[in-house]
C-alpha cells in the first residue's frame, strides 16, 4: 500500500510540476525542433561534401569527362544535376555542362577538399581533387537535395544568398528583401511567412521566432573564412511541432509514462543506435553508388576473402569469393622497364599485395583471364587497417598500342626481326649476362650471296621475298631464347648463349643447308648464305667482338661463299 500511495503521490507531484512547467516544456520542445533541424542540415551538407569529394577522388584519373557522365549519374544514381569543371593554373579549361562555365569569381582548391563556393550561377557545394597532370577537377553539387529532404520531414525551408555576394551571382534574379533565392522552385509556405517579418532581424537572431503560429529559424552556411554565404531559413507550424505533447491527455498519462520510463530509455537507446546505423548505411550506399559508377575494377579484401567488389568487377570475373579463385587462371606479373616495355617477373598471387605496398611508385601489371580472354591490369593498392583496397585499371589496349610502338622502334618491318638500332643494346646485355651465367656467347653474321643479282634480275619484290624466307629459316633453326636481327640490306645477325659451341655450329650448318635447298617459284638461281661466327672472349669490346664475326663472314665469302667460318679466339684460332 505504501508503494501505491508513493506512486500516487509521485504522479500527482509530476502532474503539478508538469502544469507549472508546461510553458518551459513548450519552449524546450521548440528548441529541440530547431536543434534537430540544424543537425539534420549540418549532416546533409557534410554527407554531400563527403560524397562529392569521394566522387572527385574516384574520377581524378579519368582522361576525359563529358556530359554523358552527368547523364549517367542522374540516370543510375541519386545524384542529380552534378557539374564538373577542370582548372589549370587558376584558369578554367572545361565545364560540364558546357554552359555552366563562369569566367568571373571562380574559386579553386589545389588540394583534396570540399568547400562552399559562389559563382555566376549561385552558391554550390564543391569538391576538389588534383589530377596527375597538374590540373584540378571540381565536382559541383547544389542545395536542392537539402531543402527537398527537409520538406520530406515536414519542414519548409528557403535557401538564400547573403547580400555580400549579391553582385557575383548574375544569373539568379529572384530575391526577397535583398536576399537572392537559390531554389529553382521556391517553397510558397515559407516565403509567405518571410514576407511578413524583417528577414534581416531573423537572420541576426541566434534563436527562433514565433510568427502567426509558425516557428521560424535560420541556419548559416559558412565559407572557409567563417563568413556566411548561404542562409537556410526553415520553419514549421507550432501545432505540428508540439503535436499532442502538451494537452490534457498527456497530463492524464503521466503516471503511465513514469512506469514506462525504463522502456522509453531502452527504446531511445535502440532508436539512437538504429539512427546511427541508418546514417552509416546511407553513407555506405553513397560510397557504393560512387564505386559502382567507376569503369575501373575496385576490390576490397582481407588478403584471402573478397569483402567487396563493384559492379564492373563482375563483368570481368565470374563471381569469385576468394583471391585464389580470382587468380586460379593467373597469372603473369610484369614490371615496366624503359626501352623494353613490360618485362615478366617472378610473382606469386600471394606475393603481389606486399610487393605493391612496398613499392607503390612502381606499378605492377598482372595478366588475368577475364571473360575467356587474357587481359592486362595495372594494380594500385592501399592498406586500410587490416584490409586492402585494390583498383584494377584495364590497360590491355594501351599495352597492345605500346607494344606496337615498341615493335616499330626496335623491329625490322620487312622480316619482323630486331633492327640494327636495337642490336648494340641487346649484344651489350648478352655480354654482361654471359659473365654471370658462365655460358659461351656466340655472335653469327650472315648475308645472302649475290643478293644484288636477285634484285637486278627479278625485281625488289623477289628480293624482299628472299629476305623474308631467310628470316623465317633463322627463326625455325634456333631457340626462342636466341636473338635475331636484320642489320640492314641482306645482312643478318644471331646472338646465342650456350654450353655447347658444337651444338650451335651444327644449327648454323643445318640453316645453311636448308636455305640452299629453298625453291622459289619462277627463280632458277639458288639462294645461299655465307656465315661468320665468333666466340666472345673475356674483356673484349663490343666493337671488336662484332668485327671478328664480320671478318669470319668475309672469310666465308673468300672461301667461295655458301660456307661457315668460326673464329674462336682473338687470333686465327678457328
Amino acid at each position: 500500500m505504501k508503494r501505491i500511495f508513493f506512486l500516487l503521490f509521485l504522479a500527482i507531484a509530476i502532474m503539478v510540476l508538469a502544469g507549472f512547467n508546461l510553458y518551459d516544456l513548450r519552449e524546450r520542445i521548440i528548441s529541440q525542433f530547431v536543434s534537430r533541424t540544424n543537425l539534420e542540415i549540418s549532416n546533409e551538407i557534410q554527407n554531400k561534401k563527403n560524397a562529392l569529394l569521394a566522387m572527385a577522388i574516384a574520377m581524378r584519373s579519368q582522361k576525359s569527362i563529358s556530359s554523358d557522365t552527368s547523364m549517367l549519374l542522374e540516370h543510375y544514381t541519386q545524384y542529380k544535376n552534378i557539374w564538373f569543371r577542370i582548372y589549370q593554373k587558376d584558369r578554367l579549361l572545361l565545364a560540364v555542362p558546357k554552359e555552366r562555365g563562369c569566367t568571373k569569381e571562380l574559386f579553386m582548391l589545389k588540394r583534396y577538399g570540399s568547400e562552399v563556393t559562389v559563382d555566376c550561377f549561385g552558391a554550390h557545394l564543391s569538391a576538389f581533387a588534383p589530377k596527375k597532370d597538374g590540373k584540378v577537377l571540381e565536382v559541383i553539387g547544389h542545395f536542392n537535395s537539402i531543402w527537398q529532404n527537409l520538406l520530406r520531414l515536414g519542414v519548409h525551408s528557403a535557401v538564400l544568398l547573403d547580400p555580400t555576394f549579391y553582385s557575383n551571382v548574375v544569373h539568379v534574379n529572384k530575391a526577397i528583401q535583398g536576399y537572392k533565392i537559390l531554389q529553382k522552385v521556391p517553397d510558397k509556405e515559407i516565403f509567405l511567412r518571410l514576407q511578413e517579418l524583417s528577414l534581416r532581424n531573423l537572420l541576426q537572431k541566434s534563436g527562433w521566432v514565433d510568427k502567426d503560429g509558425w516557428i521560424l529559424a535560420a541556419y548559416p552556411v559558412f565559407n572557409r573564412y567563417h563568413s556566411p554565404i548561404v542562409w537556410i531559413v526553415f520553419g514549421q507550424q507550432r501545432e505540428k511541432i508540439l503535436g499532442r505533447l502538451i494537452d490534457a491527455e498527456i497530463l492524464g498519462r503521466i503516471v503511465l509514462l513514469f512506469l514506462l520510463v525504463f522502456v522509453s530509455v531502452v527504446g531511445a537507446v535502440i532508436w539512437y543506435l538504429r539512427t546511427q546505423n541508418a546514417l552509416q548505411m546511407r553513407q555506405h550506399r553513397y560510397y557504393r553508388q560512387i564505386l559502382n559508377t567507376l569503369q575501373e575494377v575496385v576490390l576490397i579484401t582481407d588478403g584471402e576473402k573478397i569483402l567487396f567488389a563493384n559492379e564492373i568487377f563482375h563483368k570481368y570475373f565470374p563471381h569469385p569469393k576468394k583471391l585464389q579463385d580470382l587468380f586460379q587462371n593467373c597469372c603473369s606479373c610484369y614490371e615496366f622497364q624503359e626501352g623494353k616495355g613490360l618485362v615478366e617477373q617472378e610473382c606469386e598471387p600471394q606475393q603481389w599485395l606486399p610487393k605493391l605496398l612496398k613499392n607503390q611508385e612502381h606499378p605492377l601489371y598482372v595478366k588475368i583471364g577475364a571473360n575467356e580472354q587474357e587481359r592486362i591490369f595495372k594494380l594500385k593498392v592501399n592498406k586500410v587497417d587490416k584490409d586492402y583496397a585494390i583498383i584494377f585499371f584495364d590497360v590491355t589496349k594501351e599495352f597492345i598500342q605500346q607494344k606496337e610502338l615498341l615493335d616499330m622502334a626496335i623491329k625490322d618491318p620487312l622480316t619482323g626481326l630486331y633492327n640494327r638500332r636495337y642490336f648494340n643494346q641487346l649484344l651489350q646485355e648478352a655480354i654482361v649476362r654471359s659473365g654471370f651465367t658462365g655460358e659461351f656467347l656466340l655472335l653469327g653474321v650472315l648475308d645472302v650471296d649475290n643478293f644484288k643479282r636477285f634484285n637486278d634480275l627479278y625485281g625488289h619484290d623477289v628480293g624482299d621475298q628472299v629476305l623474308r624466307l631467310v628470316a623465317k629459316a633463322i627463326r625455325e633453326h634456333f631457340r626462342k631464347s636466341d636473338l635475331f636481327f636484320r642489320l640492314g640490306g641482306d645482312e643478318f645477325a644471331i646472338i646465342t648463349s650456350t654450353k655447347s659451341v658444337e651444338a650451335v655450329l651444327s644449327h648454323y650448318e643445318e640453316l645453311r643447308r636448308h636455305i640452299e635447298s629453298l625453291q622459289i617459284p619462277g627463280i632458277d638461281d639458288k639462294v645461299t648464305v655465307s656465315i661468320g661466327v665468333a666466340q666472345y672472349q673475356e674483356g673484349e669490346s663490343l666493337d671488336d667482338f662484332f668485327k671478328r664475326a664480320d671478318e669470319a663472314l668475309y672469310a666465308s665469302k673468300r672461301a667461295g661463299r655458301n660456307a661457315i667460318t668460326f673464329f674462336k679466339g682473338t687470333t686465327d684460332d678457328r
